[in-house]
């Protein structure tokens, strides 16, 4: 191979899907029967956690996306800082 010939180099992106674990339905809490005071606290509480999971699937697909982009574009990934 001489110095003028060139070597075709050939980039293949493959789209990796969301895992499916990121896409499931979060699951509704419960309102227990009787209704009391302190089930709502309970009920407020898992709602709050069911929440959370939802927010934390969605920061995840997000971090994936970013990933993919920056392999597109050839640059390095700084990770999401969690408080």
């Amino acid at each position: 191979m001489g110095c003028s010939e060139k070597i075709k180099v050939q980039t293949r992106l493959i789209h990796e899907p969301v895992p499916q674990s990121l896409t499931n339905e979060t699951p509704e809490p419960e309102l227990k029967t009787p209704v009391t005071w302190g089930g709502i606290a309970i009920y407020a509480d898992r709602l709050h956690d069911a929440l959370d999971s939802c927010n934390a699937d969605k920061r995840a697909i997000s971090e994936l996306n970013l990933k993919r982009l920056a392999r597109q574009q050839g640059k390095e990934v700084k990770q999401h800082a969690e408080n």
